[in-house]
Protein backbone atom coordinates (compact mmCIF):
# COMPACT_ATOMS: atom_id res chain seq x y z
CA UNK A 1 0.00 0.00 0.00
CA UNK A 2 1.59 3.17 -0.75
CA UNK A 3 2.24 6.49 1.65
CA UNK A 4 -1.28 7.37 2.55
CA UNK A 5 -2.09 10.66 4.66
CA UNK A 6 -4.93 10.86 7.53
CA UNK A 7 -7.75 12.86 7.84
CA UNK A 8 -11.00 13.15 9.83
CA UNK A 9 -14.33 13.91 7.72
CA UNK A 10 -17.84 13.59 9.42
CA UNK A 11 -20.10 12.33 7.16
CA UNK A 12 -23.80 12.44 7.23
CA UNK A 13 -25.35 9.64 9.02
CA UNK A 14 -27.07 8.22 5.50
CA UNK A 15 -24.24 8.98 3.74
CA UNK A 16 -21.81 6.69 6.19
CA UNK A 17 -24.58 4.09 6.18
CA UNK A 18 -24.45 4.16 2.54
CA UNK A 19 -20.57 3.96 2.31
CA UNK A 20 -20.44 1.17 4.68
CA UNK A 21 -22.72 -0.80 2.77
CA UNK A 22 -21.40 -0.14 -0.28
CA UNK A 23 -17.66 -1.27 1.56
CA UNK A 24 -19.14 -4.42 2.81
CA UNK A 25 -20.70 -5.48 -0.74
CA UNK A 26 -17.05 -4.86 -2.05
CA UNK A 27 -15.40 -6.37 0.72
CA UNK A 28 -13.01 -3.53 1.19
CA UNK A 29 -12.83 -0.16 3.58
CA UNK A 30 -14.78 2.99 3.71
CA UNK A 31 -11.89 4.59 2.96
CA UNK A 32 -10.88 2.42 -0.23
CA UNK A 33 -14.59 3.15 -1.67
CA UNK A 34 -14.29 7.01 -0.44
CA UNK A 35 -10.58 7.40 -2.16
CA UNK A 36 -12.16 5.36 -5.34
CA UNK A 37 -15.01 7.75 -5.96
CA UNK A 38 -12.99 11.05 -4.90
CA UNK A 39 -10.33 9.45 -8.06
CA UNK A 40 -13.47 9.12 -10.23
CA UNK A 41 -14.70 12.17 -9.71
CA UNK A 42 -11.45 14.43 -9.83
CA UNK A 43 -10.87 12.52 -13.23
CA UNK A 44 -14.00 13.90 -14.49
CA UNK A 45 -13.05 17.14 -13.22
CA UNK A 46 -9.91 17.67 -15.22
CA UNK A 47 -11.65 16.18 -17.94
CA UNK A 48 -14.27 19.28 -17.87
CA UNK A 49 -11.34 21.77 -17.08
CA UNK A 50 -9.65 20.25 -20.17
CA UNK A 51 -12.82 21.13 -22.21
CA UNK A 52 -13.04 24.63 -20.72
CA UNK A 53 -9.42 25.25 -21.53
CA UNK A 54 -10.18 24.36 -25.14
CA UNK A 55 -13.58 26.71 -25.50
CA UNK A 56 -11.28 29.42 -24.15
CA UNK A 57 -9.12 28.46 -26.66
CA UNK A 58 -10.80 28.54 -30.06
CA UNK A 59 -12.04 31.81 -28.67
CA UNK A 60 -9.84 33.65 -30.58
CA UNK A 61 -10.21 31.71 -33.75
CA UNK A 62 -12.63 33.19 -36.46
CA UNK A 63 -16.00 32.93 -36.45
CA UNK A 64 -17.14 31.24 -40.04
CA UNK A 65 -20.69 31.40 -41.63
CA UNK A 66 -22.77 28.04 -41.66
CA UNK A 67 -22.48 28.06 -45.67
CA UNK A 68 -18.64 29.13 -45.62
CA UNK A 69 -18.82 25.95 -42.75
CA UNK A 70 -21.25 23.31 -45.18
CA UNK A 71 -19.22 24.68 -48.88
CA UNK A 72 -15.41 23.82 -47.21
CA UNK A 73 -17.13 20.63 -45.72
CA UNK A 74 -18.48 19.61 -48.91
CA UNK A 75 -14.83 20.47 -50.56
CA UNK A 76 -13.45 18.36 -47.74
CA UNK A 77 -15.63 15.23 -48.62
CA UNK A 78 -15.10 15.81 -52.01
CA UNK A 79 -11.26 15.52 -52.01
CA UNK A 80 -11.41 12.52 -49.18
CA UNK A 81 -13.52 10.65 -51.89
CA UNK A 82 -11.30 11.29 -54.87
CA UNK A 83 -8.39 10.40 -52.60
CA UNK A 84 -10.03 7.35 -50.95
CA UNK A 85 -9.87 5.13 -53.91
CA UNK A 86 -6.89 6.35 -55.19
CA UNK A 87 -4.17 3.96 -54.33
CA UNK A 88 -1.26 5.89 -56.17
CA UNK A 89 -1.95 8.59 -53.15
CA UNK A 90 -0.58 8.02 -49.53
CA UNK A 91 -1.55 9.16 -45.98
CA UNK A 92 0.53 12.00 -45.99
CA UNK A 93 0.05 13.30 -49.12
CA UNK A 94 -3.98 13.88 -47.99
CA UNK A 95 -2.76 15.11 -44.70
CA UNK A 96 -0.68 17.86 -46.27
CA UNK A 97 -3.88 18.44 -48.58
CA UNK A 98 -5.62 19.02 -45.64
CA UNK A 99 -3.43 20.96 -43.72
CA UNK A 100 -2.76 23.06 -46.41
CA UNK A 101 -6.38 24.08 -46.46
CA UNK A 102 -6.33 24.07 -42.93
CA UNK A 103 -8.57 21.45 -42.31
CA UNK A 104 -6.27 19.79 -39.56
Amino acid sequence: MSATKRETIYFDPALHDALLARATEANTSISDVVNEVLRESLADYEEEAEDFADIERRRTEPNISLEDFLADDEADHAIFEKRRNDPTVDFETFAAEMKHRGRI
